[in-house]
């Protein structure tokens, strides 16, 4: 088994996914690279997410505009957002008293990628309004 400790952490969240979706022994593997990953991915996305925010409001406060705004609320919203609807996930999957080869598993895994995933959106919406803005299109 490869590991994952020199590998950034969305390198790593892309990894689970793929070995969740094309391994035969997918939930098992995806579980024995999430625990290890999931500790780095969450201190570097609660960080960025912090300071995105608070940079955003900073912006926002010198006159930099609405969607600046806009784009540092979506990138806080994933610090709540994460803490309260994808936190027991992540508390469940990191659970050593769950079976990696078991249907739970399976499932907890499934639900972990949609709830990461609607995240991402909202990181995706952010850099994109940033972008946009930047160019001068909104």
């Amino acid at each position: 088994m490869e590991s994952n400790v020199s590998k950034p952490a969305f390198m790593s969240a892309s990894k689970i996914k793929n070995d969740f979706d094309c391994n035969p022994t997918g939930p098992a593997l995806a579980i024995t690279e999430f625990r290890p990953s999931y500790r780095r991915g969450a201190f570097m996305q609660a960080g960025l997410a912090s300071v995105g925010c608070v940079a955003a409001l900073a912006a926002w406060t010198q006159g930099r505009g609405s969607p600046v705004l806009v784009a540092g609320m979506l990138l806080g919203a994933a610090i709540p957002y994460t803490l309260i609807v994808i936190l027991p996930t992540n508390k469940r999957l990191l659970d050593p008293r769950l079976d990696p080869r078991t249907a739970e598993a399976a499932t907890l895994l499934a639900r972990w990628g949609h709830l990461h995933a609607g995240r991402s959106v909202a990181g995706v919406l952010a850099f994109l309004l940033l972008g946009l803005h930047t160019l001068g299109m909104i």
